[in-house]
């Protein structure tokens, strides 16, 4: 990321412990969403990006998260906020309950249901 970059970075965490040191860009403020219990569906780090300003310029997005949380994210970009999809990178990289497989299984159907739409 240009060091010029300006935007946020929310990162979800378990404990106040987990918070790390991020050499990010002056103008990028980070977020740390504590959720000590992230095993029980929330909307914790959904809310706290919906909650941010929404900054002048061209946006470009990256997302990895749960499942459900990465689905309620692309749709507040890409229409609420109307990012075009070539500035959104989102992905989740797990599903809460599911294995890896399930997790890839429901990847799949959500792509199918994307394309369909």
């Amino acid at each position: 990321m240009p060091r010029h970059a300006r935007g946020y970075g929310v990162i979800e965490i378990l404990s106040e412990a987990d918070k790390q040191v991020i050499d990010a860009p002056p103008g990028i403020d980070l977020h740390w969403v504590i959720n000590p219990v992230p095993a029980q569906p929330n909307t914790l780090l959904v809310d706290a990006v919906k909650e941010l300003p929404w900054l002048a310029g061209d946006a470009f997005v990256w997302v990895a998260t749960e499942f459900d949380a990465m689905r309620h994210l692309r749709r507040y970009f890409k229409k609420e906020r109307q990012v075009s999809g070539d500035n959104i990178y989102i992905s989740s990289y797990w599903k809460m309950g599911e294995t890896d497989e399930g997790n890839k299984a429901a990847k799949k159907r959500d792509i199918d249901d994307t394309v369909t739409a």
